[in-house]
């Protein structure tokens, strides 16, 4: 929060849902409201894309298979056009919510992950559309999986490579 100065979210797969477990608000006057304890779907959040991208195949397709509700223009309803977008999200490490959830707000998810290379958590950096250009996402998502990489070696992640093994 302190380098973006947006409102920064934690979240836990809670069943086929997300769980806010918690938050840092940013400082600034326009900023996205949130609260601990809401639940969210998977799909249209970039910390729900980034919970979904790294689900074993049969949960993920649990999730699909409870429906995709659309909840804005944007939200990516169709599962083919999903998994397709789950893909790209698994391969950069990061995932990008262009107010698919609700419009107005953009944001960035990545996942942290635990000594076992599960996802343990995911955070997210989430702010007004205005003042996160579409532009700017792609580097605050680096920054975002940076920030929860250092997490997750601290939880010890034994690394990427080793995660990409298996």
């Amino acid at each position: 929060m302190a380098s973006t100065r947006e409102t920064v979210h934690l979240m836990m797969l809670d069943g086929q849902t997300g769980l806010y477990v918690d938050r840092i608000e940013s400082p600034q006057r326009v900023r996205v409201a949130s609260t601990v304890g809401f639940r969210e779907f998977l799909h249209c959040s970039a910390v729900g894309k980034a919970i979904l991208a790294h689900l074993p195949g049969a949960r993920l397709e649990q999730v699909i298979a409870r429906g995709l509700p659309r909840l804005t223009t944007r939200t990516i309803t169709d599962p083919a056009r999903l998994r397709q977008h789950l893909a790209v999200v698994a391969r950069r490490g990061f995932a990008i919510d262009n107010e698919e959830g609700e419009a107005g707000i953009r944001c960035v998810g990545a996942p942290i992950f635990d000594h076992r290379s599960q996802g343990l958590a995911w955070v997210s950096v989430a702010g007004p559309a205005y003042r996160l250009p579409i532009g700017r996402l792609a580097g605050w998502g680096r920054r975002a999986r940076e920030g929860a990489m250092a997490i997750s070696a601290a939880l010890g992640f034994p690394g990427e490579e080793a995660h990409a093994r298996g």
